[in-house]
């Protein structure tokens, strides 16, 4: 499990099998497939990458709202 912050909302990733994860934010809980979240979420290696994988899963969570 990865946790991370993105406009002051604490979001959590967990992987439940092989490109299977579920983000949970917002209140809510979504699945999702974007291995690009987990692989980013917390590595700010390459920051355009980082910032995107941050953006993109609170924009799944915004979006199932």
């Amino acid at each position: 499990m990865k946790t991370f912050e993105f406009n002051n909302e604490t979001i959590t990733i967990e992987k439940t099998g092989y490109g299977q994860y579920v983000l949970s934010g917002l209140g809510i809980s979504v699945h999702c497939t974007d291995s690009e979240i987990w692989d980013w979420c917390d590595d700010d290696e390459n920051e355009e990458k980082h910032l995107s994988a941050k953006e993109s899963a609170y924009r799944l969570l915004v979006n199932s709202l």
